[in-house]
């Protein structure tokens, strides 16, 4: 069954990509916006999708997770811009996907700071094109630091101090900011991290990884 969208006719199901396929850049994408074998939906979007699919197994079971759920939200990230925007052309259609892949690697159930090294390595032995996009492999640095200093920190919050010991986990956290020449943080009244949202020690590390990227 399909659906006439711009002049072209797609598959009925191109609003709701079936898992575990990539023909959503061959039957939905491509048709609608003819980019080409060079385009984005061809070239890369089809291409790295199959290469996913083809390097599941050897992923552990959690790498798995993490890669299928990629797959599915770099092929959702482009239903907006097939239906909902006329204006999107194959450069705006390409801006679009980019920036959607760190997203997509960093923000699901499983985010790609938590892979082993293992899968971390059969990714980039597998997805050169894909890391070596700088504004992707930037995206990723600045998420995966918010993640290790947001794990760090919670770490040490939960720590439980006997009373009659001084101990200021504020300034604790503070000496390791400065030892990694990270602006302090010294207002205790909002210290509450949470995964991925915007607070001064993780804003902080945007501003570090900006000067040195």
């Amino acid at each position: 069954m399909t659906t006439q969208f711009r002049n072209k006719k797609i598959p009925i199901w191109c609003a709701n990509p079936p898992k575990d396929t990539c023909i959503f850049y061959t039957q939905c994408i491509e048709p609608v916006f003819q980019c080409g074998i060079k385009g984005y939906p061809i070239a890369y979007g089809n291409k790295y999708c199959n290469v996913f699919l083809n390097i599941h197994n050897q992923f552990s079971p959690k790498g798995q997770e993490w890669a299928a759920y990629v797959r599915q939200c770099l092929q959702h990230k482009l239903i907006d811009p097939l239906y909902n925007n006329t204006s999107t052309n194959c450069s705006l259609l390409t801006k679009i996907a980019i920036n959607s892949h760190a997203d997509c690697y960093l923000k699901g159930p499983i985010s790609i700071c938590e892979l082993s090294l293992a899968d971390k390595w059969t990714l980039m032995k597998n997805v050169k094109y894909d890391l070596n996009s700088l504004e992707t492999v930037q995206d990723i640095v600045v998420g995966c630091a918010k993640y290790e200093v947001n794990k760090l920190y919670n770490s040490i919050m939960n720590i439980r101090i006997p009373t009659h010991i001084h101990f200021d986990k504020l300034e604790f956290v503070n000496n390791i900011l400065t030892e990694y020449k990270i602006p302090l943080y010294s207002d205790q009244s909002n210290l509450q991290l949470v995964k991925y949202q915007s607070s001064p020690i993780l804003d902080s590390l945007d501003i570090v990884s900006t000067s040195i990227l």
